[in-house]
């Protein structure tokens, strides 16, 4: 056997292979260790957790779209074994998107981008936003566990859990987890020292993320797990509301935003007047009468996700009083 050992991890190859070819990187296998070996059979074992999610209807609306052009916009590296600084940007990209915490950068009016325009990301990119060092996060009650799998985020919890961090901000007994590998996703609770898991759904595998892995995330960055405090503002009638929150911003994409903020108004449809709201995968030339582009931006540097409403389509109208009027037949006697 060949053995590869990098900063993240230790693999293999076998040596037969060696001698019929050249080796790649895609040839060695990834090796666990004793440790994950003993979290993998321990996670067989663990009782289950039957979570019945609930968050607000107008998060999965608008965050699930958003979370689900951000697999397909990275998805040339989201499925893949990659080095720990770009699973970190991923993975606080996830977050950051969960939490809001990103910037909404309009471009409007008219712009020429000659020599700047194509793809905003190409299968040759890498993310390129700073993150933090800190691989277990607290959104609300809920603790975020990066982890590349499963057993090493369940490892990092009993490790967590042995210090004072972990039960300084909770009122009961309980203390939950939302294991995050980017392939998969996984809530944990403990209570009284025992661990419970949920399901392990499918996140940026080889598909786009299931329902039920949206459901989890949303339900795990849900800083109240409740119905939040109403403003004035939530006796009105939504159609009321949404007028209100679109009047205070320069685009849909940001009203939405805003929305889920405030809780005003109804679910995002992702349509503006007649037209679709779709992802703009290209950095284009702008007119006068181009619609508004919202680009989403994770700590300063552009996410590669942008929004624009589709072009309403050229309709050719024809003045038919200006036409002549048809003669009347004359009958042959």
């Amino acid at each position: 056997m060949l053995f590869l050992t990098k900063h993240d991890r230790r693999c293999s190859a076998p040596l037969s292979l060696a001698r019929d070819r050249l080796l790649t990187l895609d040839d060695f296998e990834t090796l666990k260790s004793p440790t994950e070996t003993i979290a993998e059979e321990e996670l067989g074992s663990t009782p289950n957790w039957d979570l019945q999610p609930k968050f607000d209807p107008r998060k999965k609306a608008f965050l699930g779209r958003i979370l689900r052009d951000f697999g397909h916009t990275w998805r040339h590296i989201l499925p893949r074994e990659v080095n720990n600084a770009t699973f970190m940007r991923l993975a606080y990209a996830v977050i950051w998107i969960l939490s809001l915490d990103f910037t909404i950068i309009e471009r409007t009016g008219f712009e020429n981008v000659i020599g700047r325009g194509g793809p905003y990301v190409t299968v040759a990119d890498l993310p390129r936003w700073d993150v933090p060092d800190e691989t277990i996060v607290q959104i609300g009650s809920c603790w975020f566990v990066l982890a590349r799998d499963t057993p090493k985020g369940i490892e990092m919890i009993r490790e967590h859990m042995g210090t004072s961090t972990a039960m300084a901000d909770s009122t009961t007994s309980t203390v939950t987890y939302a294991i995050l590998t980017l392939k998969q996703i996984v809530c944990c609770k403990v209570h009284n020292g025992e661990l419970a898991l949920t399901q392990r759904e499918p996140l940026f595998s080889d598909t786009y993320p299931s329902d039920a892995a949206t459901d989890l995330l949303l339900w795990a960055s849900d800083p109240h797990h409740a119905e939040p405090k109403p403003y004035r503002l939530n006796y009105l009638p939504v159609e009321i509301q949404d007028r209100i929150i679109r009047q205070g911003t320069t685009s849909s994409i940001a009203a939405a935003k805003l929305g889920i903020q405030l809780a005003l108004g109804p679910s995002f449809s992702w349509t503006e007047g007649h037209g679709k709201i779709r992802l703009e995968e290209v950095f284009r030339h702008r007119t006068e009468a181009s619609p508004v582009e919202s680009q989403i931006f994770l700590n300063g540097v552009m996410s590669g996700l942008s929004y624009k409403c589709e072009a309403a389509p050229h309709r050719f109208k024809v003045d038919l009083s200006s036409l002549p009027r048809p003669r009347a037949a004359v009958s042959s006697s």
